[in-house]
């Protein structure tokens, strides 16, 4: 499925959301402009809601604060890591859009520049 904890980490979460959304709500949460598929602009926009201090880039902190991490019980806590971890590609501590794009590549096999339904469910 199109990388899953990308949905969970940065949109569902930071929407305060359920951290589980089924697959067709995921996917309409991430469709903006309800076109029936993902853009790499509709996903980079949505970085940049998560980004506090307006710099491109999103940090730990800034994702741990707009997903209330500290209200958080310590198990999801640590799973809130992990997913941004495994998003952080370069493992450089940031979310940035170097990291979407490898990430949306990698979903994108007829490479259209779009993510559709059968993509996002691999």
């Amino acid at each position: 499925m199109f990388r899953h904890a990308l949905i969970l980490c940065i949109f569902g979460l930071a929407w305060g959301r359920n951290i589980n959304p089924g697959r067709s709500q995921s996917f309409r949460m991430l469709d903006a402009n309800g076109d029936g598929h993902i853009s790499r602009s509709e996903i980079q926009d949505q970085l940049l809601e998560n980004d506090v201090d307006g710099n491109w880039q999103v940090t730990l902190d800034e994702y741990e604060r707009r997903v209330n991490a500290e209200n958080r019980d310590p198990s999801e806590r640590s799973d809130l890591r992990k997913l941004f971890g495994h998003l952080d590609r370069d493992q450089n501590g940031v979310l940035n859009s170097q990291d979407i794009d490898a990430i949306f590549d990698e979903a994108d096999s007829d490479r259209d520049d779009r993510i559709n339904h059968d993509e996002y469910d691999k």
